[in-house]
């Protein structure tokens, strides 16, 4: 769970530099693109501005609640209780039916 709040901050950041790369293109051309460059990076950076506020704010929430200790954030609110189904279902498919298993040394015909 910790490494998704650090991809979604990598990628807000990835998308501020692209904002603002926007904006020093928008100064050397001219016309509506001009003015249509600089509405789409100022909206990106108030978007990202944004998103890197409630992005570091759940963040630090979840830490204080104990969810980046438990792995596949185990009692998490947010999975209701999923998580340790799919694991339990993973497990399953994992497990060999009887028809598969190899029997003992006891069972085993010697023949010369």
């Amino acid at each position: 769970m910790m490494f998704e709040s650090h991809i979604a901050l990598g990628v807000t950041l990835l998308a501020l530099v692209a904002a603002a790369g926007l904006l020093a293109f928008s100064s050397k051309v001219e016309g509506c693109v001009k003015s249509l460059s600089k509405v789409v990076a100022y909206a990106v950076l108030i978007i990202g501005v944004l998103s890197i506020v409630c992005i570091t704010y759940y963040t630090i929430r979840y830490s204080q609640h104990g969810y980046f200790k438990t792995p596949y954030g185990k009692n998490c609110p947010m999975m209701d209780g999923k998580g340790m189904h799919m694991m339990d279902h993973d497990k399953m498919m994992m497990k060999k039916p009887e028809s598969e298993t190899v029997p003992s040394e006891d069972h085993l015909e010697h023949h010369p």
